[in-house]
């Protein structure tokens, strides 16, 4: 049994930036006429939110909702990449 909150709404801002390289072969003689590079980097913050906890004493635990704390801020980074070719 897990607990799923009602309501996933989420504020959050996001950054990013990326370079793409696109490389075509002078005389192609086959496999690959063309080679592409992507590469990217992604930047999520958003405001630490209230969530569910447990609290036990002893035998007996119970669950409650923690208070959100506006000192904390949730943070992610994602690196991306990928590579196409044609032909």
């Amino acid at each position: 049994m897990r607990v799923v909150p009602e309501d996933s709404k989420r504020v959050e801002g996001q950054v990013g930036f990326g370079v793409a390289l696109d490389h075509r072969l002078q005389e192609p003689i086959g496999f690959p006429h063309r080679v592409g590079w992507f590469l990217g980097w992604r930047l999520a913050l958003a405001p630490h939110a209230a969530e569910t906890a447990t609290v036990c004493r002893g035998a007996i635990c119970r669950a409650q909702t923690a208070m959100s704390d506006d000192r904390f801020i949730d943070r992610s980074m994602l690196f991306q990449s990928s590579l196409a070719a044609t032909w």
